[in-house]
């Protein structure tokens, strides 16, 4: 195995303009100017196209791991080895927080700083000290504030499958979930929450969950498996049933039935980098089937088979699904 490229000065720099690009790029705001920019400053030097690679192939990786789950990882930077993985990345932390990293939509300040986090198109199964299971989705961010008194996670952002477990703790905690919308106490169940800019969203599939809103902490909804609701900081919506469908994304499928375009494209967007529109004369064209989230590409060639549109690729970071032409 070749050894890495040394971090010179030109490296480093070349990596902090990565991560600027990559900010850039997975902005909602990008434009097609900045599509053909960014192939220039890739085309200018061996050097860019390296950082690139790097800084795709490193993002998924840099994530926080709560301290219940970090013993490994802790033993192995202890080794001479360990500790020059460890210097490395911290490295690439810090030039990718000081290339603005942390202010872009792909990754935030809030999921830099969450306990656990993914990246966009990845998911990750945890087992907590209790034996409780979470699944994260793309993009979402997580705290763990295990104590004496309670079980509680945060979820700052995206989503996230929790089947509890019996807590072996004598007195039994209680199982929380807080988001910036309220807190969810589980009763023994299997639920998902979904975190958006407005609301949260809380599926049940087994047992139950009580929803506590943040500005009415006095009120107690609860809300039994077989059903999913929404609710913001002060209001608690009508529930609805659950589709068979709607778990899922845990095997990387989006299944959707008579959907119009542009929210299966919405759905798909969480799943990739850059931006995906939708031009408004198809936007509202109706589409079944089941879509692979890891593999958003395939997912929009069996959209452009399905419908009378095609799929235009300006670059990896700019694609939009327009009526296909006459």
């Amino acid at each position: 195995m070749s050894a890495a490229p040394a971090l010179d000065d030109a490296r480093r720099e070349a990596i902090r303009a990565a991560a600027r690009w990559h900010v850039r790029l997975c902005d909602e705001g990008v434009r097609p100017e900045d599509i053909h920019a960014h192939q220039r400053w890739l085309d200018e030097h061996p050097i860019h196209a390296w950082a690139w690679r790097l800084v795709e192939r490193l993002r998924g990786e840099l994530n926080a791991v709560p301290a219940e789950l970090s013993a490994h990882t802790l033993r192995t930077a202890a080794t001479r080895d360990g500790r020059r993985q460890m210097r490395r990345r911290l490295l690439l932390v810090a030039t990718l927080a000081g290339g603005g990293w942390a202010g872009s939509r792909l990754v935030s300040w809030r999921e830099w700083s969450a306990d656990v986090r993914t990246g966009t198109g990845e998911q990750r199964s945890i087992v907590m000290a209790d034996g409780s299971r979470l699944m994260l989705d793309t993009r979402s961010a997580l705290d763990v504030r295990y104590g004496p008194a309670e079980r509680a996670l945060r979820l700052r952002e995206g989503r996230v499958m929790i089947r509890t477990a019996a807590d072996p703790h004598v007195p039994a905690r209680p199982f929380v979930i807080d988001t910036p919308h309220g807190r969810l106490r589980a009763l023994g169940t299997r639920f998902a929450v979904d975190v958006g800019n407005e609301e949260t969203k809380v599926s049940v599939f087994e047992h139950a969950v009580q929803i506590h809103p943040a500005g009415a902490a006095s009120r107690r909804v609860p809300l039994a498996a077989g059903w999913q609701c929404r609710f913001d900081a002060r209001h608690v919506a009508p529930p609805r049933p659950l589709a068979p469908s709607d778990d899922a994304w845990m095997r990387g499928l989006l299944i959707v039935d008579a959907w119009p375009l542009v929210r299966l494209l919405q759905q798909l967007s969480r799943y990739r980098p850059g931006y995906l529109g939708c031009d408004p004369a198809v936007a509202e064209l109706r589409i079944s089937g089941a879509f692979p989230l890891s593999d958003t590409d395939r997912a929009l060639d069996a959209v452009q088979r399905a419908l009378p549109v095609r799929i235009r690729h300006r670059s990896r970071y700019w694609v939009t699904v327009e009526p296909a032409a006459a």
